[in-house]
């Protein structure tokens, strides 16, 4: 989606999973150094590659899911992270609303949730509203996805809508 196309966008840091992902590269590049100057941590250590390798994979992670962004363009809708986005055209999506809320143990990032009696996509990020849309011609019906501000969002998904029933 070229970027003169764009009607909407936010993009949001994860923060709770970027803290995460450093504590845990934090803790192997610390085991990893002092390996290298002090010796051999632990009764059974191992190998400095094996250190190398988690931090490496954890970096990936970081890099991969740092960021949430939601786009609405002149083609459609795209949400997800920078590893992993959905993409709706104008056509597929069927009705959108406001969702109250969702159970405080449906976790964040990309889920799969039982709401209102049936499985939900869900790209779920902390103390965001949520949107649910009704799609066709995916594997999921609906779909729920956050953002900070639902009122507007959903202006321009209407005003979209519209557009396309004239």
């Amino acid at each position: 989606m070229s970027q003169e196309n764009v009607l909407w966008s936010e993009s949001t840091p994860f923060w709770v999973f970027i803290g995460a992902m450093l504590i845990v590269i934090l803790l192997f590049a610390l085991l990893f150094i002092l390996q290298l100057i002090y010796g051999p941590v632990g009764t059974k250590p191992p190998p400095n590659w094996f250190f190398a390798i988690f931090i490496a994979i954890f970096s990936a992670l970081t890099l991969a899911f740092w960021k949430y962004e939601v786009v609405l363009s002149a083609e459609g809708i795209k949400v997800g992270f920078p590893a992993y986005k959905v993409k709706i055209p104008w056509c597929k999506v069927r009705a959108a609303s406001k969702v109250p809320s969702i159970s405080p143990y449906a976790g964040f990032g990309i889920r799969l949730i039982k709401y209102n009696g049936e499985w939900v996509k869900t790209f779920n990020m902390p103390k965001m509203e949520k949107i649910m849309l009704v799609v066709s011609g995916k594997k999921y019906k609906k779909l729920i996805i956050s953002v900070r501000d639902s009122s507007t969002a959903l202006e321009y998904i209407y005003m979209k809508k519209e557009e396309l029933e004239k």
